[in-house]
């Protein structure tokens, strides 16, 4: 499954050696790939499985985290991921399983599906906001190569 996170507070982020202020890029999708045979317990409400879940969480934090829940591996593995990525939650997720997305979507209390902005408002695999892609990226250079010189020789 393939998992989409809008992080707000990124961690991991350095700055970019172009970027002289070390402004950290915000916000950003960060993704999770969860492995085919990892599961998760669809139950009769969603809202039922990520409380139970959130609640066998918090009694074992104080025992140094959860590191196995039966049939919960997926979402342990998500969980797991977004801790070493953000200090914050994630402000929308986005699953290629509806199922996991609406469980997920419970479970850190935030909106279900991708904003209809991402690319404008977030730093994702195209790039940073606004940013077409690498085929754009290709296009410009290309344009740029193939403009007339401005130095008055002819090209």
């Amino acid at each position: 499954m393939q998992v989409e996170l809008g992080n707000t507070a990124p961690t991991t982020v350095a700055p970019d050696a172009a970027d002289p202020d070390g402004v950290v890029w915000e916000p950003r999708v960060t993704y999770v790939n969860v492995p085919d045979e990892y599961t998760y317990v669809v139950a009769d409400s969603a809202a039922d499985l990520a409380d139970e879940t959130l609640k066998s969480l918090g009694r074992a934090s104080a025992a140094g985290g959860v590191t196995h829940m039966p049939d919960q591996e997926a979402l342990l593995s998500v969980n797991a991921a977004w801790g070493t990525q953000s200090s914050g939650k994630p402000t929308w997720v986005w699953s290629d399983n509806p199922e996991f997305q609406t469980l997920l979507a419970k479970f850190f209390d935030c909106p279900a599906g991708r904003p209809d902005d991402v690319e404008a408002t977030h730093h994702t695999l195209a790039g940073a906001p606004g940013n077409a892609g690498p085929d754009a990226e290709a296009a410009a250079a290309v344009a740029v190569a193939d403009a007339p010189s401005t130095n008055g020789e002819a090209a």
